[in-house]
């Protein structure tokens, strides 16, 4: 079982946040789910089992 829960956030006025600071945090959040998602693709695929599975929070 692998759970991804890693979240950057750039925090204050939108005018204010350095784009690299933001760049940065998306990078944590987004590019991190993916390496951790393919990671446990490859294993399952070695395997011949296992599920995805996403939760959304609204």
């Amino acid at each position: 079982m692998v759970i991804y829960n890693a979240s950057g956030r750039a925090r204050g006025p939108i005018t204010e946040l350095d784009p690299a600071e933001v760049l940065q945090r998306l990078a944590v959040t987004a590019f991190g789910g993916f390496l951790v998602g393919q990671q446990a693709a490859r294993i399952m695929v070695e395997r011949g089992s296992g599920v995805i599975l996403h939760r959304r929070f609204c």
